[in-house]
């Protein structure tokens, strides 16, 4: 399941915001997820949430699960853009060794 919110930036300077969601088979999941990313105001952030179908079944607990660990892995995604220092990063192309 995952949800995303992306700004797209026109060269005119508007802004166009592109949003969608996926169930994943976890029905009303993604909608979940689309609301959660627009409560916390989120920008160019995709969330992808798995769940591994065995073990303990959830029942109606798994709605507070995805939403917790959704939220979660954001807030540690912000914690560490904030720490991240504002320069840009140039790639240097890499060296790769011939297929044969």
């Amino acid at each position: 399941m995952h949800a995303y919110r992306v700004v797209e930036i026109r060269p005119d300077l508007s802004r166009t915001l592109h949003v969608g969601q996926h169930d994943g088979g976890e029905q009303g999941s993604g909608e979940r997820l689309s609301r959660l990313l627009e409560a916390l105001h989120c920008e160019n952030v995709v969330v992808v949430v798995s769940r591994w179908y065995g073990g303990v079944k959830l029942g109606s607990n798994r709605w507070k699960m995805i939403s917790m660990v959704a939220k979660g892995a954001i807030q540690r995604g912000a914690s560490v853009k904030e720490k991240a220092p504002d320069t840009q990063i140039s790639h240097s192309p890499r060296s790769r060794k011939k297929e044969r």
